[in-house]
């Protein structure tokens, strides 16, 4: 292919250059004759040393990087002659911070040695300023934590006869701190009703006294069973 290219570009230069010679109707044959000769020799010279020199640089597969903490990604690089340089970080929290999340070269590219491999890392997962959501509803709540990357997390209430009740009357982490993204954010909604006002008042948890009444109703139900199997036992 490079003889094909060389032997039409030589075609194509002596053409203009021996038109432009008639045009001037000068004979100097010396002149044309140094004209053709650099006009031969330069690009085959240089198609030598590429084909002689550069061609012949051994070739290496680039490995798989994605993943791996920047450090080793570059002793990997160097383990098989090749070179790395990290370009930039991205936020992204499928890595943790300092792995690699992207490649160029890309895995599997066949380069030859001393070749340079652009490195993306991950800054980690991004810090999410925690927003405000008090005295909105619980639904509103949901979905303003949903748009912001946060979950919800314990939801509790409070007895607070003035206030609508599934208004946000507290919240932790409060407004304005930073979290990572994902953290739960828990919730404490007003509520009218008395008997949150009497938990409260016997400093019972709701979810602690829901899962004491499961456990009993399991205990009632197994004590149940077990009556029933002696009875058929005595008739038997």
């Amino acid at each position: 292919m490079f003889f094909i290219g060389y032997f039409i570009f030589v075609a194509l230069a002596a053409l203009v250059i021996g038109t432009a010679i008639l045009k001037e109707r000068r004979q100097s044959l010396k002149k044309l004759a140094v004209t053709l000769l650099v006009i031969v020799t330069l690009p085959f010279l240089v198609g030598y040393i590429y084909v002689a020199y550069f061609s012949r640089i051994p070739e290496v597969m680039v490995p798989n990087l994605v993943g791996v903490v920047s450090q080793e990604a570059l002793n990997q690089l160097e383990t098989v002659s090749l070179r790395g340089r990290c370009v930039t970080s991205v936020v992204d929290s499928r890595y943790h911070e300092g792995a690699v999340v992207s490649q160029h070269p890309e895995a599997g590219k066949i380069v030859k040695i001393g070749r340079l491999v652009d490195l993306t890392l991950s800054s980690g997962v991004g810090a999410v300023v925690v927003p405000n959501l008090l005295g909105r509803s619980e639904a509103q709540a949901r979905a303003v934590l949903q748009a912001e990357g946060l979950a919800i997390g314990k939801l509790s209430q409070s007895f607070v006869p003035d206030v609508d009740s599934g208004m946000i009357m507290s919240q932790d982490p409060l407004p304005g701190e930073k979290v990572a993204a994902g953290t739960a954010i828990n919730l404490t909604v007003a509520s009218s009703d008395e008997g949150v006002r009497l938990l409260e008042i016997m400093g019972v948890d709701e979810e602690t006294l829901i899962r004491e009444g499961q456990e009993k109703t399991v205990e009632s139900e197994t004590a149940g069973e077990g009556r029933k199997n002696e009875r058929r036992f005595l008739l038997w």
